[in-house]
């Protein structure tokens, strides 16, 4: 434990450093979005792109997370070009996999060591994680607040599935998470102005092979949503903004057909 913790300390300290380097040799590209949405795939492949140098975070000048000061200082504060990428994922969804992400830290035990029932974990999910409001804001305590952005204030093209925006400096392309990659790919190099057909994404971080991925599924058949926390998702800006009022029905049976299992359609 100490030698991981001096090991992360040491890791934090030549972060600026390196921070600092890359920014002045090569264009920055940012990839800042909330977790859980299938970044770490685009960020995979563009670091092997050259001319370009890449960092990730999900917050933004934070004293929690001291790498996104880092970024603050020399990604945003400066007030030079910046292209950042976004992606965006059905907040039910992305809740329960951002419980199971961080299996750890939020149910206090090792995922390996633990027998946890799947009543114990449903009660851990609505008692103990913090996060259930954090994808309905995330824009507007990040992105907004940092670079002037409203991702609101432009109409969400449902058909496509992305779009891009811009404020002074910096040039924001937001996508779903359930676009797929070679789509994802083809945003992606019309944002950076890649060659076309030169660019291409694989699928990390997969939670469905993950070691928990059979706890996972039962999770999910399992737990039973409220009404009220259905409808809180349902009718926030953020999914409204995002998905169709059809997609939005289609999320929420979904959820009550897995509360209700015999009855598909269930209400």
């Amino acid at each position: 434990m100490v030698r991981s913790k001096l090991s992360l300390a040491m890791r934090n300290a030549l972060f600026e450093p390196r921070v600092q380097l890359l920014t002045q040799l090569y264009q920055p590209v940012f990839i800042w979005t909330m977790g859980k949405v299938g970044s770490t795939s685009i960020a995979k492949a563009l670091q092997s792109v050259r001319g370009i140098s890449v960092f990730t975070s999900h917050f933004m000048n934070d004293d929690e997370h001291p790498r996104s000061r880092v970024l603050y200082k020399h990604l945003i504060e400066p007030k030079k070009p910046l292209k950042i990428i976004s992606l965006v994922r059905d907040p039910i969804s992305k809740n329960v996999s951002s419980f199971f992400q961080n299996y750890e830290k939020n149910t206090g035990r090792s995922y390996a060591q633990d027998d946890l029932s799947l009543d114990e974990l449903s009660d851990l999910f609505f008692n103990r994680y913090q996060h259930h409001q954090s994808p309905l804001s995330w824009f507007d305590n990040y992105v907004k607040r940092y670079t002037g952005i409203d991702v609101y204030a432009q109409q969400f093209p449902t058909d496509t599935k992305a779009y891009t925006l811009n404020h002074e400096n910096f040039d924001l392309l937001v996508m779903r998470c359930d676009l797929d990659d070679t789509r994802k790919a083809q945003q992606v190099e019309r944002f950076l102005g890649f060659v076309p057909n030169s660019f291409s994404i694989t699928s990390q971080n997969v939670g469905a092979q993950k070691d928990y991925s059979k706890t996972y599924k039962a999770f999910k058949q399992h737990i039973q949503l409220p009404d009220s926390y259905l409808e809180e998702m349902a009718t926030s800006q953020y999914f409204r903004h995002f998905y169709t009022a059809k997609e939005i029905d289609r999320s929420i049976i979904q959820w009550r057909t897995y509360r209700n299992p015999k009855n598909e359609l269930a209400a």
